[in-house]
């Protein structure tokens, strides 16, 4: 015949799957055939094509096919002027075909696919097979081999499994978040799916098109779905849910009262990252300075006014998640003492004596106030000094009247300092000492009245 001499040359076609290309292609069209609905006893047929031919004078082929699924029952040529030799063998599933044109037929040369031959088979039982093309040759009008590319079919009546598909929201969830697992989109192309199963990657199962589930541990768990359709066929698919925790920030700072323009360490040591690891620690004192971020968990901070501040630690982890804490600090003024004494304690009516003391610590030029009064009395009297370069102070009391004094210091304090009252001491005022020559004029007075009282009673008896 025609192609014996060809097929002698050894020349083969290239087998592709299903593709688009340029080059002369022959193929059985249409490339799949999947429908349950070709139960035994009902026919079908298949083409067999060409495309991106030039010159196309002659053709063979042989297709072969499962006989226990399929018998072939009959192949027609679609071209009125030709020679053809054709034949079907059910035993070992092969159809043969072998055309040439003849005149008055012109050469085909075409790019959109053409029918060769349509093929004519009988369903005989359900399964699946290959329509595989082999022993392809194509011939131009000079007898010259044309190389080509040959695409094969596939035939299948066997119930269609279901189509397994899932979305889960939200994309990236936290632990202990809700999670919404949602197989609405799964199919059955030839039935309806009767049950859908989930496996959450964590030991934990369910049941439904719709579904809830909550990680309590962060990570990386594999999610699978298996549906089941009326045919009881199943389909399983799975993808990766990746579970994640904000890390967890804390701080803790000493001196546990610190006071105002004292420094003050902050210490997020305690920080957990739960997953990953922390990148970074930002910090707001919530006294109008500049928020910081450092890397180091450690950091100092002086606050320069009293107040209760709320400082706010933010940490970030390595998965870009944060997390925010919050303390109230107390910033205090710091405290202060006054000291007083009394040189000497004690001293006569109109003697002084020196009340003196200092405040520590130091504070210069600012008010004390001295308050004295006679034990015993309500009111105190008051006066002011001012200290000194060292912060003490010194005044001079001037007695004027016996008894026990009361004495205490006290300075109202500044903008960092906490004033202070001091303790209480006493000065003791004596009376004071009668003089030599008042004795004399007291004894003569004595001597006088002495005198004229003896004067008038020696009178008086004569």
């Amino acid at each position: 015949m025609l192609f014996t001499a060809l097929l002698l040359a050894n020349i083969t076609a290239i087998h592709i799957g299903i593709a688009s290309t340029d080059e002369p292609t022959l193929s059985v069209d249409p490339p799949s055939i999947i429908d349950p609905t070709l139960t035994p006893g009902k026919f079908f047929s298949i083409n067999v094509t060409i495309a991106n031919v030039t010159d196309l004078y002659g053709f063979e082929f042989k297709l072969h096919y499962n006989t226990t699924i399929l018998n072939g029952v009959g192949v027609v040529i679609p071209f009125p002027d030709h020679s053809s030799k054709l034949s079907i063998n059910d035993t070992e599933g092969i159809v043969s075909v072998s055309v040439t044109f003849q005149p008055p037929a012109e050469p085909l040369t075409t790019t959109d696919p053409v029918t060769l031959a349509r093929i004519f088979f009988l369903v005989t039982a359900l399964g699946r097979t290959d329509l595989d093309l082999y022993d392809t040759t194509l011939v131009n009008s000079e007898a010259e081999v044309i190389p080509h590319l040959v695409e094969d079919g596939y035939f299948s009546n066997l119930p269609l499994p279901p189509v397994a598909l899932f979305t889960y929201s939200p994309l990236l969830p936290h632990v202990d978040e809700t999670v919404t697992f949602n197989a609405s989109t799964s199919y059955d192309p030839d039935g309806t799916i009767t049950r859908y199963e989930w496996d959450f990657g964590d030991g934990a199962n369910a049941t439904g098109v719709v579904v809830n589930h909550i990680y309590t541990v962060p990570g990386d768990y594999t999610v699978n779905l298996t549906v089941t359709d009326d045919d009881s066929l199943i389909s399983t698919t799975q993808k990766t849910v990746t579970v994640i925790k904000h890390p967890v920030a804390f701080f803790t700072y000493s001196p546990a009262a610190p006071l105002i323009n004292e420094m003050v360490t902050f210490d997020a040591s305690p920080s957990t990252p739960d997953g990953g690891h922390i990148v970074n620690y930002t910090w707001n004192f919530d006294d109008g300075s500049s928020v910081i971020t450092e890397i180091d968990p450690i950091t100092n901070h002086t606050f320069i006014a009293p107040g209760i501040y709320d400082v706010t630690l933010t940490v970030t982890d390595s998965e870009g998640l944060t997390n925010s804490t919050t303390k109230s600090i107390t910033i205090v003024k710091a405290s202060s003492s006054i000291s007083i004494s009394a040189s000497p304690t004690t001293i006569k009516v109109g003697e002084d004596t020196t009340i003196s003391g200092s405040i520590t610590p130091a504070r210069v030029g600012v008010t004390v106030t001295i308050s004295y009064r006679l034990s015993g009395e309500a009111t105190w009297n008051t006066t002011t000094v001012t200290t000194n370069s060292t912060g003490g102070y010194s005044y001079t009391w001037l007695s004027s009247v016996a008894g026990d004094y009361e004495f205490k210091a006290s300075w109202p304090g500044d903008t960092n300092t906490l004033g202070d009252e001091s303790s209480t001491i006493t000065v003791t005022v004596e009376a004071a000492a009668t003089p030599p020559y008042a004795l004399y004029i007291v004894a003569v007075i004595a001597i006088i009245v002495l005198t004229a009282t003896a004067i008038y009673y020696l009178k008086k008896k004569r």
